[in-house]
């Protein structure tokens, strides 16, 4: 490869489009070759790690592959206000800065490189686009983050940990709480996609949307495209589910900001949800890790049996920032907020 020089790189602006092709990178040493890449081509660069695939049209100007994390490590290293130059020699990418003291006086020259993996060395993922891409409502985003934080965590039953996308509202379901938010999604079929790639590409506040056969595809306002394989299990039909009648109760206001507080002392997983005990005129909220347990009562105008149910923090602000409408019976709850439907299955007590 001949050489090339680039005075004066924007190190930042690197740093920042490459955080962008994050979902598609996979660092556990997957079995896709090259998924824990950055992939760069002279036309654009890329991420696949078999789930997701993101392109940009952001270069360096070079055909190779470099570990991501690896790289992010040196370019962070090379971050300031100091001019960075950049050069391109044989299978390696160089960097050098010349720093300077706070007179003006030149101080060191700090110095780095990264090899990466010639072109003819890693496959190329050329995966379809769609040829029409359709607006995505301003609440889609919201609506996968909010609905992902119920979907279900276990692998054999894999409907369940994926969001379920339809044309007129976004779901989820781990089997004990159900959220459907309602909203014109512009999709015109059922998509699904497994809940932790949807979350990896929501963060990214993307505006557009398209299909191709086994993808879904996504877009966001600087044009860079997250694509995510679709899976064709048909969703279950929640809608019986959401047929509960029941007392009405209100959540007290304190109640996002403590179950927040519960929750920080679990050690994640099914443990980061918080387990809420409803009985006579008692709310109490618990948390528990291997360590330690907190635990918070409230009064609520609640005259039913004793119940359980856990839930996720994050649900919590909605039904005490949020909810228009609460009722519980011996079963379920259902919650109704400006934005979606949440209903949990109950426990007894």
């Amino acid at each position: 490869m001949t050489k090339e020089e680039d005075k004066g790189a924007d190190i930042e602006k690197m740093i920042s489009e490459i955080k962008k092709l994050m979902p598609g990178i996979d660092s556990s040493n997957g079995l896709i070759a090259q998924s824990d890449c950055v992939i760069f081509r002279k036309d654009g660069t890329w991420a696949f790690n078999d789930s997701v695939a993101v392109r940009s049209e952001f270069t360096l100007g070079f055909d190779g592959a470099i570990p991501a994390q690896k790289l992010m490590s040196l370019l962070n290293r090379f971050k300031g206000k100091e001019e960075v130059v950049t050069e391109i020699k044989g299978n390696e990418y160089h960097l050098s800065r010349q720093d300077y003291r706070k007179d003006g006086r030149k101080a060191g020259i700090r110095k780095g490189s990264i090899k990466f993996q010639p072109e003819h060395n890693f496959m190329k993922y050329d995966i379809a686009m769609p040829t029409r891409w359709r607006p995505l409502p301003e609440d889609f985003c919201d609506a996968v983050l909010a609905t992902s934080k119920v979907t279900g965590r276990e692998e054999h039953k894999f409907t369940l940990t994926c969001i379920h996308i339809t044309p007129d509202f976004v779901e989820a379901c781990d089997n004990t709480q159900l959220i459907r938010w309602k909203t014109q999604t512009g999709f015109r079929t059922d998509v699904l996609i497994p809940n932790r790639v949807a979350m990896s590409i929501m963060k990214h506040k993307v505006v557009e949307a398209g299909l191709t056969k086994g993808w879904v595809h996504f877009r966001d306002k600087d044009g860079i495209t997250y694509s995510a394989r679709t899976h064709d299990d048909k969703y279950p039909d929640m809608d019986p589910f959401y047929d509960v009648k029941g007392d009405r109760i209100t959540f007290p206001e304190k109640l996002s900001n403590l179950a927040q507080e519960v929750s920080s002392i679990s050690s994640g997983g099914r443990d980061a949800d918080v387990l809420m005990k409803l009985s006579e005129d008692t709310l109490v909220m618990e948390s528990h890790s291997l360590e330690m347990s907190l635990s918070d009562t409230l009064p609520i105008n609640y005259k039913g049996e004793p119940i359980s149910f856990y839930i996720h923090p994050q649900i919590c602000v909605y039904l005490s920032e949020n909810a228009r409408r609460t009722i519980v019976n011996a079963t379920r709850m259902k919650v109704w907020t400006t934005e979606f439907q949440y209903v949990a299955v109950l426990q007894s007590a």
